[in-house]
């Protein structure tokens, strides 16, 4: 069953994600420290200091970036914090200069000045050790999950992979603080914010005009800039007026124009 999963959908959703300009990469190959380390450390470090070049960032600087993003709490207010440093870089004082500089992670300017990598059935570790079907890292960092399921069997669709996604979110943690999109793909393809601190969340289908096939939509909201866009632009974590910390909800602001975007860039 694992291997027709795989070959009906997972191995056509890599392939896909390749003709968008995603590299893949064998998860025995990825540049990993540990397998309860989200991060690609190595890649990370190396993007870093690609991306803030008008900077004269120091071993301890970098160090000092990482340790930010590792120190991020895996609570509400933790992911805040991370989607932060996500949009407007990490601010730290500088060996050298002695000023606070915000480190960015992420060229919004210069897409290709990024890295995109997607791999397949990487495992990770932390109140258990689970198996994710795909993974999409952007400069070390992971951020969209993809889980299949057979489309052609009645025993699991489109929720159970969203599911699967959201026990995720309770046993790895660490993991999905960095995690910004779950992407659901069987019979229906659905994307989700990732809020682990919220037991339902809401999925929605991308559309595109002139595409009306969904297995294939998906890839024009998954493609390098739009990804970037939306990651920039239109997800942010809002607290509602009056509720407690379990009211905080991520919530996904894209409109229908965002979605035009992605066609006019195809």
């Amino acid at each position: 069953m694992m291997q027709l999963e795989r070959k009906l959908v997972e191995e056509p959703v890599i392939e896909n994600l390749q003709r968008k300009g995603w590299r893949y990469v064998e998860a025995r190959d990825l540049n990993r420290r540990s397998i309860d380390e989200p991060l690609l450390i190595e890649d990370l470090r190396r993007k870093i200091l690609e991306i803030n070049k008008d900077v004269e960032l120091t071993d301890g600087d970098l160090k000092n970036v990482i340790n930010k993003l590792q120190g991020a709490s895996t609570d509400q207010n933790g992911h805040k914090k991370i989607l932060e440093y996500f949009k407007y870089g990490i601010p730290i004082k500088t060996e050298k200069e002695k000023v606070v500089k915000y480190i960015q992670i992420f060229d919004y300017n210069n897409i290709r000045n990024n890295d995109f990598v997607c791999t397949n059935q990487v495992e990770f570790y932390g109140r258990d050790k689970i198996r994710l079907d795909v993974l999409l890292f952007v400069n070390g960092i992971p951020l969209v999950n993809i889980e299949c399921k057979n489309p052609y069997t009645l025993k699991q669709d489109y929720f159970s992979a969203y599911k699967q996604i959201k026990g995720y979110e309770k046993t790895v943690p660490e993991l999905y603080k960095y995690v910004q999109i779950g992407v659901a793909f069987a019979e229906r393809v659905k994307y989700f914010p990732i809020v682990p601190w919220v037991d339902y969340v809401k999925q929605e289908i991308w559309k595109c005009d002139g595409i009306d096939d969904e297995n294939q939509a998906i890839f024009e909201m998954l493609k390098p800039d739009v990804l970037l866009d939306i990651l920039k632009n239109f997800i942010f974590v809002r607290g509602f007026r009056g509720g407690d910390d379990k009211s905080h909800s991520k919530i996904y602001a894209i409109s229908r124009s965002k979605q035009d975007l992605s066609k006019s860039k195809r």
